[in-house]
């Protein structure tokens, strides 16, 4: 747990390794295998303050992702986010991240300033998918989605009806598509 007026993080791997392999990329010697098979709800960190910054960062668990969270203002940029469901922060500005979801709904809300995210890669490896089990706004940009399953016709998700989706650009498995057709 931070706290503080500001916080700026880079180039580190926070990861909740109860049920995951965390893997580090820069320094094999400092990976950890899981310690179960039995996935555990972490919250990975939160900061109480003003500003966050988080840049080449790695954020690894599965339920309640967390990462670094609780921010007034948060920006992640060329970050990594591995986590399955109410996992990510649900106000703040994603540019260039990439993320794994093994979870169906990856935020329970993004109700305070919403999220954005800018020219991110979202695999998603689960059938039924949605962004927001609640309420709040999402502004995708130029994002581009990969998955195992085709678009519409396939049960895959279903958009919340309460959220606001903002959108320009997206891609399905590389082809154009529109958040509201999920």
């Amino acid at each position: 747990s931070f706290e503080g007026r500001g916080l700026w993080v880079q180039n580190i791997t926070l990861g909740n390794y109860c049920n995951v392999d965390l893997e580090y990329p820069w320094n094999p010697a400092l990976s950890r295998p899981r310690r179960s098979g039995t996935i555990t709800q972490a919250q990975l960190a939160d900061f109480r303050g003003e500003k966050l910054w988080a840049e080449n960062c790695r954020f690894v668990s599965r339920l309640n992702l967390m990462p670094i969270s609780g921010a007034a203002q948060s920006v992640y940029r060329s970050c990594h986010f591995e986590s399955t469901d109410d996992a990510l922060n649900g106000h703040a500005v994603y540019e260039g991240c990439d993320f794994d979801f093994y979870g169906g709904c990856p935020f329970w809300g993004t109700a305070k300033t919403g999220v954005i995210f800018r020219e991110c890669l979202f695999r998603i490896h689960t059938r039924e998918w949605r962004f927001a089990k609640h309420g709040g706004q999402i502004s995708c940009l130029e994002c581009r989605f990969e998955s195992a399953w085709d678009l519409p016709g396939q049960p895959h998700g279903t958009i919340n009806r309460e959220l606001l989706i903002y959108e320009l650009h997206n891609t399905w498995n590389g082809q154009p598509f529109s958040l509201g057709q999920l």
